[in-house]
């Protein structure tokens, strides 16, 4: 599960979320000039919102699927030297 997330994460990150904001932006150019209308516009924009949720839907599954890895395993999710999985310092350090 947590691999699975983690390569859709990668796929909206890296490809499916940067060409939709190239398709925005020519889309916003295209616009000025009179080539496409409003709607295409809109639509392009609605777009880059739909993988944009869906990236931050994934990066949260991915989360919780670690969480549940760590709660079967009977551990808190914290690395070697305090310092938590993803980077962020443990529960009272650093504060």
């Amino acid at each position: 599960m947590v691999q699975a997330a983690d390569r859709l994460t990668k796929l909206y990150k890296e490809g499916l979320i940067p060409k939709t904001n190239q398709d925005v932006q020519l889309s916003f150019s295209s616009y000025v000039t009179g080539r496409v209308d409003a709607l295409t516009a809109i639509t392009r924009i609605k777009n880059l919102l739909d993988y944009d949720l869906l990236y931050w839907s994934q990066l949260v599954e991915r989360e919780k699927a670690i969480a549940r890895l760590h709660a079967f395993a009977g551990t808190d999710g914290t690395a070697q030297g305090g310092q938590a999985a993803a980077g962020r310092p443990a529960e009272g350090e650093g504060q």
